[in-house]
């Protein structure tokens, strides 16, 4: 399958100069766009990637199994729809809401319990028992964190030529995934002093 062999599935996103706030910050501010990603969200990156090393790893049968609120199954859901593969997600209670959407994507979709723990825990007992199941993590692997790291690639090719590197780079950080990936990609940049 012509996707599972691409380096990577994401969409380069927009960086964009934004006055208002450069006005009234006192400095350069850029907003990358990740909310243009497939599925609306930088979780796309990462998720994708490890999507395809399961293919790679484990053929058109893999069968992908994610624990999360919304986010991570959504991404999850898009990237087993590129790559043709099957896809089940579990949600804790507070999450049910978003199971149409994710059925929509052609997930099987189960409610496991009433927090994220008892999820993720419904999750590992379906890897478990198929012998084709590959547990998708949410946001603290390695290969997630080098798909996300690839927001500072094209960050460092989108500064204007006469940009220093930045001097700040701000996210939000739930679980850490973003800011784990963030770190690998000023690493790999030399943007890490």
């Amino acid at each position: 399958m012509l996707l599972a062999r691409m380096d990577h599935l994401w969409r380069e996103t927009p960086l964009i100069y934004s006055k208002q706030a450069s006005d009234r910050l006192n400095c350069d501010v850029y907003f990358k766009l990740e909310n243009l990603q497939h599925m609306h969200s930088f979780k796309y990156r990462g998720i994708s990637l490890f999507a395809q090393e399961a293919f790679k790893g484990h053929g058109p049968s893999a069968h992908l199994v994610v624990a999360s609120g919304g986010n991570a199954a959504y991404a999850t859901c898009g990237a087993a729809l590129a790559l043709q593969m099957k896809c089940t997600a579990f949600v804790p209670l507070k999450s049910a809401s978003v199971k149409p959407l994710l059925e929509a994507y052609g997930a099987t979709v189960q409610v496991g319990g009433e927090n994220f723990q008892e999820a993720l825990s419904k999750a590992k007992e379906a890897v478990a028992s198929d012998p084709n199941g590959v547990l998708v993590p949410a946001y603290d692997h390695p290969t997630l964190w080098k798909g996300h790291s690839s927001l500072i690639k094209e960050i460092s090719r989108q500064l204007p030529d006469a940009s220093p590197k930045p001097d700040a780079i701000v996210c939000a950080v739930g679980g850490g995934g973003l800011l784990a990936g963030i770190i690998l990609g000023c690493q790999d940049a030399q943007w890490d002093d």
